[in-house]
Formats: C-alpha cells, structure tokens, sequence
C-alpha cells in the first residue's frame, strides 16, 4: 500500500512540475530546425543503465562487498546512470568527464538514509537533490535555466524510485524471480527517471558557442585586402 500511494504521489507531482517548466522554459523554447533532444537514446540509455546498475549493485552484495547503507550499490548505480547520460549528450554538447563522478557521489547519499532507516521517499529526494547540485555546475556552462537541473532531480528519482517500487512488488506477487524482479524494478527507475529529466533537458536551451574569428575581408579584385 505504501508503494502505491508513494506511486500515486510521484505522478501527481510531477504532472505539476511539467507545467511548471511548461511555464518557466515558453519563452526559451530552441525552434526544432535548430535542435532536437536525442529522446530515444536518452531513454534507453537510462533504462538500460538502470537495469545494468541494479544488477552489478546485487553483484556486489553476492560477493560481499557491502557496505553500511549499501554505499557501493548506490554508488555503482549512480555511475552507470552518470556514465549512459554523458554519452548520450556527448554529440550535443561535450560535458566534463566529472558527470559520471557527480553521479556516483550523488546517488551515494542515499546510503546514509538507509543506514539511518530513514522512509525511502526521504532517500530518493535526497539522492536526486546532491545529483542535481553536483552536475549543475557542468550543465550551467551548457545550458541557460541549468539550476532548474536540481529540483527536477529530486522529482525524477522520487518519482522514477516509486514506480520501480511498485512495480516490483506487483512483479514479485505476479511469481517473477527474485533476479528478474530485481533487474526490471531497476530498469524501471531509469525508465521513469528518463522522462522528468530528458523533460526537463529538452526544454533548457543550449548555449550559443562563439562563432569563430572572421577571416580577413577580400578585396573587390578577390584578393586578401
């Protein structure tokens, strides 16, 4: 029930925060000739992510090597997140090799509500929140409305979080390994994660790049002048 009603209140907020950014990024908004999100590979590329960082996570729990609050699993998923998202906006704007680090430091504060049992809401707002703060300062030399990245982090995992909750314990009841349930609930963050920030991305305007120095004006005869 709880994992329902946190499902339920992920989507009613972040029906909001759209039409928040709606309202903040009308003005901003890039004509389509100009530029276009990569949507499909953000998507696929954090679903994909989610799944494979779930997975090396529980790797390392097999293997013994947790640690209090799970900080290497965390850590391990951040990165694989951190590491989809930089190659994914490489070809639009080249980010610093630190977003993957940010990623993994950030996803590792969750490790501290875990080991304080703190409800998991509190974990996935917290998590997105120092995700959000690490990585702004590389996206701000990128794009305009850049601080908007760390609130729409928090958003996005709570809400990518809660659905993956859910949807694992409905996987679990419907009779799915623990390994299948484990792996999809996963992907299932990523997925739903995805959808806020990949939002939130395409509605920042990029930065204009200085245009290159002009070469020197040619005469009327067509020569150099």
């Amino acid at each position: 029930m709880e994992a329902i009603l946190e499902a339920v209140i992920s989507t009613v907020v972040a029906g909001v925060l759209k039409k928040v950014l709606d309202h903040v990024f009308e003005s901003q908004q890039q004509p389509s000739a100009q530029y276009r999100f990569p949507w499909l590979w953000w998507i696929i590329g954090l679903t994909v992510a989610g799944g494979i960082g779930g997975a090396f996570s529980a790797a390392l729990g097999v293997q013994g090597l947790n640690t209090p609050g799970g900080l290497d699993n965390w850590a391990a998923f951040g990165a694989c997140l951190g590491i989809a998202q930089w190659l994914v906006l490489q070809k639009e704007a080249r980010l610093s090799a630190f977003w993957p680090v940010a990623s993994a430091l950030g996803w590792s504060v969750f490790a501290f509500f875990e080991a304080a049992k703190a409800p998991g809401p509190v974990g996935w707002i917290f998590a997105g929140l120092a995700v959000g703060l690490l990585q702004w300062p590389i996206l701000s030399k990128r794009r305009r409305k850049a601080y908007w990245w760390i609130p729409v982090n928090a958003v996005a995992w709570f809400f990518g979080g809660s659905i993956g909750i859910a949807a694992g314990v409905g996987m679990k009841g419907a009779g799915l390994s623990d390994a299948s349930v484990w792996v999809l609930g996963w992907s299932l963050v990523g997925l739903f994660g995805s959808l806020i920030t990949g939002f939130a991305l395409f509605r920042m305007p990029l930065k204009q790049t200085a245009s290159p120095p002009a070469g020197p004006s040619p005469s009327p005869g067509g020569q150099p002048a």
